[in-house]
This record gives C-alpha cells, sequence and structure tokens, in this order.
C-alpha cells in the first residue's frame, strides 16, 4: 500500500524516511493536466468559455493543459476555484504543480482558505483580498482578452 503525502512528510520530520517502493511517485504531471482537463469538461465549459472564466488567454490555458506553460500559483488556486476543489483538493494539486501551499500564518493566505471554506467565488475572494488590502487574484482581470 502506497503512502499519503502527509503520511511520508511526518515519516521525514521523525527521521524514518520511508522506501521507494512505499511511494507512489508523480512522474507524469501530465495525468494532473488530464484531470483538469475532464474537470473543465464535465462542468460543461469549452477551453475558451473556461480561460475567460479564468481571466486566461486561451492560447496559455491551452499550452498549459498541453504541458507547455506553467502557471503560477494564483492562476492556479482560479483555475482550481473555478473546478469547485475542496481545500484539500486544491493544496495537492498545488503541491503538485510544484507551488507553495496555503499557509494559514500568512495573512492573504489565511483570507483564500476562508473563501474556499466558505465556497465564495473567485469574484468574491477577489473582493475579500481588495477589501483587506492585498492584491487579488487576477490584478489584470480587465485586461484579459
Amino acid at each position: 500500500m502506497t503512502l499519503s503525502t502527509d503520511d511520508i512528510d511526518k515519516l521525514f520530520s521523525e527521521g524514518t524516511p520511508p522506501s521507494e517502493e512505499d511511494i507512489e511517485f508523480n512522474r507524469n504531471a501530465q495525468q494532473d493536466r488530464d484531470r483538469i482537463w475532464r474537470d473543465i469538461k464535465d462542468a460543461g465549459y469549452s477551453l475558451n468559455q473556461f480561460a475567460d472564466e479564468c481571466y486566461l488567454h486561451h492560447s496559455h490555458l491551452y499550452d498549459f493543459l498541453n504541458g507547455k506553460k506553467q502557471l503560477g500559483r494564483d492562476r492556479l488556486l482560479i483555475v482550481f476555484l473555478n473546478l469547485n476543489y475542496d481545500y484539500s483538493e486544491i493544496c495537492q494539486m498545488l503541491r503538485r504543480f510544484h507551488q507553495p501551499q496555503l499557509y494559514p500564518r500568512d495573512k492573504r493566505d489565511y483570507l483564500i482558505m476562508i473563501c474556499i471554506q466558505k465556497h465564495l467565488s473567485v469574484d468574491e475572494l477577489n473582493q475579500e483580498l481588495e477589501r483587506n488590502g492585498f492584491t487579488t487574484l487576477c490584478p489584470e482581470k480587465s485586461n484579459k482578452n
């Protein structure tokens, strides 16, 4: 049986690293991109519609899903929020895309975490960030194509 990421972290923090046989390595980031693509389709979006919802250029989203480009942490958060991922899924996916997890001792991250728990939309989350003096997840929202 393979270990969860939390179990692996716990073993390392206890000074007893697990063997490679106990870890299911994420060898293909394309699997995660394929999941996102399926979730976009399952939500009833076309690629262009979803890119618009995420304030992304259509080509950038397409290139990300095809493994040609990366998305930054805030852009990934927008994608995950628009796909209605829960907090655990968001944290897991951020890790898989080598982005920092949400850190509750950072006030901006804390606000994002609260908004995720409340199931707020991206626009509502951005309003909350703005009200508290933080940059929004998509500051150039008005410049999207």
